[in-house]
């Protein structure tokens, strides 16, 4: 028996889930993205819907960093009714579309698809179901399938933290694959990044470790909010995205995201300066002015 919560317990299982994923993602990453292709490539598109659209923006300064791509992360629904039909006609491999989408059966990103394909890019579905509706009308799939949990946590239904990650490990194994074979980075630096990916896992341990006592001290102290907001940048936007549609799902309260700078010209403005506020830095790119907030 335990006294953890099912999304406690969830989180637990986390550094064992990048152990698990790292290589196999490094392995589709290198089926999924040929020679040809990634030599090819002038611009990526990364869209998803809800954690899958996290993901992306999680993911998008790896792509410009790494693969070294110019990069858009955009909702699903954002790609597909509104900039899919003004992709540059660049020719064939040079326009890449990957959509995110760990159950393979969400309708916008079927959607997505099909268009980015009728636009004459590739299309990549990113997914755990090869043989769902979103794997069929995609031109590949990159396979990320998440390993089931135990019998004993298979069947709560919890907000799920587990098919997140993962998609960030799969977006970013990409993004290394993608930057080896076009020569971004070095074949050694391809090996540390991937390297450090699996090494996650155990700063994923120490952070929970870290962490955990802070938060339940948190948790007293907010007892009785039910307005949050979580505010980060580039990279970290995605992960204030993420944290707050898992604060809404597990307790109904409300939740936002918002960009760091955008804090500072309208939520600085709120009549209250009670509601808790989750600064996400990625250190050199944005401490100064994330400490200005502060």
């Amino acid at each position: 028996m335990t006294n953890r919560s099912p999304l406690h317990q969830q989180i637990d299982t986390l550094p064992g889930l990048v152990r698990e994923i790292a290589q196999p993602f490094d392995e589709s990453a290198r089926s999924t993205f040929d020679f040809e292709l990634c030599t090819s490539l002038k611009r990526v598109y990364l869209t998803g819907c809800g954690d899958s659209h996290h993901a992306s923006v999680g993911a998008e300064l790896a792509f410009h960093q790494i693969a070294g791509v110019p990069t858009q992360a955009l909702p699903a629904m954002a790609f597909s009714r509104y900039s899919a039909g003004y992709l540059p006609p660049t020719g064939p491999n040079t326009n890449l579309v990957i959509i995110v989408s760990v159950s393979g059966v969400v309708s916008r990103t079927i959607e997505t698809a099909a268009l980015a394909r009728k636009a004459g890019a590739v299309a990549v579905a990113l997914t755990g179901n090869p043989d769902g509706p979103l794997g069929q009308s995609a031109d590949r799939v990159f396979m990320s399938q998440v390993p089931p949990l135990s019998d004993e946590l298979g069947g709560m239904v919890v907000p799920g933290v587990r098919s997140y990650l993962a998609s960030q490990i799969a977006l970013y194994s990409g993004a290394i694959r993608i930057g080896e074979v076009r020569g971004t980075v070095t074949t050694a630096e391809a090996d540390r990044l991937r390297a450090e990916l699996l090494a996650l896992a155990d700063v994923i341990e120490q952070t929970i470790a870290v962490c955990e006592p802070i938060c339940k001290s948190l948790i007293a102290e907010w007892a009785d909010k039910h307005e949050f907001v979580f505010v980060g940048s580039g990279p970290m936007y995605g992960a204030a995205m993420f944290s707050a549609a898992k604060l809404l799902e597990a307790s109904g309260d409300a939740a936002m995201a918002q960009d760091v700078e955008e804090w500072a010209h309208l939520q600085y403005f709120a009549l209250s300066s009670e509601t808790p506020t989750i600064l996400l830095s990625a250190g050199g790119f944005d401490a100064d002015r994330t400490a200005e907030v502060a």
